[in-house]
């Protein structure tokens, strides 16, 4: 490994250390009273020793993975997942984070390959169990949607009649429909103002 591809990984988990700082502060300013306010005695137990099991099992996947270099990553990337698990706004900022760094252009990790794809699902399934959990079983949708989706649209039909149509068509599938995608998942994943802060 050359110095500027560590320059580039130490800067990555440092930056990912800062993220989880900020979470590990809005979860034990915000979201821990919410926890409180839902469950039981036995429920918190229960919850607490599936969380710590999972904890300790991903970090043990995750510095099996990455060795000693990698121990802040082993650390953050499970604090963050379950994080994720606990409110849907920390899996869409997570993901978002990851789309943006991009970890896994700088390193030829299969984990850090499939972490957008992995995320992605974590996001999606964590708004949905947290809409049944809450009784909550709508998606939510507003004008900021249906602009998107007028412009999706347009983008799409723009795309179908131009000469290049094949290649319009793909380029669409490949990029603009995972900006729709991550659109609706950040939507729903945020339930109050104080959501959005991260």
């Amino acid at each position: 490994m050359d110095d500027f591809t560590l320059l580039i990984q130490n800067t990555q988990q440092v930056c990912m250390g800062i993220m989880l700082l900020i979470y590990s502060y809005l979860f034990f300013s915000v979201d821990l009273d919410r926890l409180r306010d839902n469950f039981t005695g036995k429920e918190k137990k229960y919850l607490l020793s599936v969380f710590s099991t999972l904890a300790i099992g991903l970090f043990y996947v995750f510095s099996n993975e990455w060795g000693l270099s990698g121990f802040f990553y082993s650390i953050e990337f499970t604090l963050l997942i379950v994080l994720a698990i606990i409110h849907p706004k920390y899996a869409a900022g997570l993901l978002i984070y990851l789309l943006l760094s991009r970890p896994w252009e700088t390193s030829d990790n299969q984990i850090l390959n499939s972490m957008p794809r992995d995320i992605s699902y974590l996001v999606m399934l964590s708004i949905i169990a947290h809409k049944i959990l809450n009784k909550k079983f709508y998606f939510r949708f507003n004008m900021g949607t249906l602009i998107l989706l007028t412009f999706a649209v347009w983008l799409f039909l723009s795309g179908f009649f131009s000469d290049h149509s094949s290649l319009a068509i793909s380029k669409y599938k490949e990029s603009f429909t995972k900006v729709v995608v991550l659109f609706l998942l950040i939507q729903n994943s945020i339930d109050y103002v104080k959501d959005a802060y991260p």
